[in-house]
Order: structure tokens, then C-alpha cells, then sequence
């Protein structure tokens, strides 16, 4: 269990599809209800379609059918593709923030001709090798979610609205030797 997970109870009229990635229980968010703007208008007969299409969140997550609860781990683009496992960043940022020497963290995949992305942490804090985190991973992680790269940095840089700039730290993560 993770404190820092987001899970919210669906209502009974919605529906929640998760496309599971191969040997994950979390996969990518769909949703039907007729609330969504998705409806089909059909204008030859005049009616509306409702509940006809799934619509895509953009997010990853889990859900329980029996207690009706949806957990989110993060969006669609956080995901690092690695060797063709699907690595969800959240998961690792949540693992990493247990290390006590780190007061912040981002996970980001870097381009790599062999692997397709490899695992880049940007840490606050103070220094800690890369042994050392993967150590503590160990314990939270399969090892193939193991970082790849840390980066030590001063801050998180965030975009104009604050949220967290993970475009510029992949920018900085692939710029780098």
C-alpha cells in the first residue's frame, strides 16, 4: 500500500476498462458513461447512442470490480518503455522517496538505442550513489525497475502552472553524456 496513490470510488453507472500491460496488474484507464461526450448522434434515425464508446483517460491504473475502486499511478506519457516492459514512473518516485536521504525526486525515461529508455532519477538531497538507491529498491521494485542513472539536482524545475517540468528533465536527461 501507498499513501501517495490517488484511489477513487466509482460510481455504479460508470464503467472502467484497464488494458493491462503484459505481466502488470495496472494498464491503461478506459471509461464508459453517459455522461461522457463520446455519445454518438446518429442523424438518419434521430437518436443518440449513449454509453456506446470507451473513452481513454490518458492515465495508468488499477481497478477492483468488487469494492468498485480505481487507482491511478500516474499518466500514459510517464511511462518508461525499457526492453519492451512497461515501467510506471510514479511507482518509482513513491519507492525512491522512501530512501532518507532524498526530500524529492523524478523519474524520467533517456532514449537508448538498445534498450529503447533507460531509468533516470533526478534526486534532491543529499548525495546518495546509485548502488545504494537500488539497494532500497530492491526491497520495493523488481529488479528490472532498478534506476538506470541518477542525477543530482537543487530543485524540481516546474512549468509555468507548477507542476513538475518532465519534458526539460528528459531534455536534461538526454542531453546528457
Amino acid at each position: 500500500p501507498n499513501d501517495n496513490i490517488n484511489m477513487v470510488k466509482i460510481f455504479e453507472d460508470t464503467e472502467i476498462r484497464i488494458d493491462e500491460f503484459k505481466d502488470s496488474q495496472y494498464g491503461r484507464i478506459f471509461v464508459k458513461n453517459y455522461m461522457l461526450p463520446l455519445n454518438r448522434y446518429d442523424d438518419v434515425n434521430n437518436q443518440s447512442h449513449r454509453n456506446s464508446e470507451w473513452f481513454e483517460t490518458g492515465d495508468i491504473g488499477s481497478f477492483d470490480g468488487k469494492t468498485r475502486e480505481l487507482t491511478f499511478y500516474g499518466r500514459y506519457k510517464d511511462i518508461i518503455i525499457k526492453g519492451g516492459s512497461n515501467i510506471c514512473t510514479i511507482e518509482l518516485e513513491n519507492a525512491i522517496l522512501h530512501f532518507d536521504n532524498i526530500k524529492a525526486c523524478v523519474v524520467v525515461g533517456k532514449a537508448d538505442k538498445i534498450w529503447g529508455e533507460i531509468i533516470c532519477a533526478f534526486v534532491v538531497g543529499s548525495f546518495c550513489s546509485l548502488n545504494d538507491i537500488n539497494q532500497h529498491l530492491g526491497k520495493h521494485v523488481a529488479k528490472y525497475k532498478q534506476l538506470d542513472r541518477i542525477i543530482q539536482i537543487d530543485q524540481i524545475p516546474l512549468t509555468s502552472t507548477c507542476k513538475t517540468d518532465r519534458k526539460k528533465l528528459k531534455q536534461i536527461a538526454n542531453n546528457e553524456l
